[in-house]
């Protein structure tokens, strides 16, 4: 069992990640073909921004799956239910924090880079709607939890190759049926992280129904 379950996560990972890179490939030339280079060469730096901030929550998040998976194996759903909902809450007040951060860099934006008039509005969009989503994907981060405690990582895997083809589905609407603009993507990236977020947690709850986040 131990050994299906391990070639399931494997598979399922390298499924995943050949999705993404082919989604990538096939998406990146489209982009910048619509909006430019020069409007293009704002994503990586909105990507820059959250990137650079998600250190911290991926280091809470690999110290809590590490101890709610201990926790479980021995049996300790009280000590598991407070690493989880320390690791929520943790999350929320961290998403709080970056929130403030994120609206004074959002107000100062054309001051910290140098933005041609004529996309400004279309850049700033874009990066509020990435540290909006930068926001989102801290406070439920925690959800991820319960699949890799429970050694689902297919399960993961699949909600990864969702929010791929999630993407790819609103980049070519929205560069098909709409004017051209830099923001979609921050868009598409947001339904991603939404669609994630809620997968996370209904999965969750059904694998893994005992855990639970408590206001105590």
């Amino acid at each position: 069992m131990r050994h299906k379950q391990l070639v399931l996560n494997i598979g399922s990972n390298i499924i995943s990640v050949m999705i993404g890179l082919f989604i990538s490939f096939y998406i990146t030339p489209f982009i910048v073909l619509s909006i430019g280079k020069e409007a293009y060469s704002f994503v990586p730096i909105s990507n820059n921004f959250t990137s650079y901030m998600a250190i911290l929550t991926i280091v809470l998040t690999s110290m809590t799956s590490r101890f709610v998976t201990l926790k479980i194996h021995k049996n300790d759903m009280e000590a598991t239910n407070d690493y989880y909902s320390t690791s929520f809450f943790t999350n929320l007040a961290i998403a709080a924090l970056v929130s403030v951060i994120c609206i004074i860099l959002l107000i100062y934006l054309d001051k910290l880079i140098n933005i041609p008039s004529a996309v400004l509005l279309d850049v700033r969009l874009l990066f509020g709607i990435m540290f909006l989503t930068f926001v989102i994907n801290v406070s439920t981060t925690t959800f991820s939890v319960a699949a890799f405690s429970m050694n689902r990582l297919d399960v993961s895997s699949i909600i990864s190759i969702f929010g791929s083809i999630a993407r790819m589905t609103v980049i070519f609407v929205a560069f098909r049926f709409f004017k051209a603009k830099v923001f979609y993507i921050g868009l598409s990236v947001l339904v991603v992280i939404l669609i994630q977020g809620s997968m996370n947690y209904f999965i969750g709850k059904k694998i893994m129904p005992a855990l639970r986040i408590s206001y105590k």
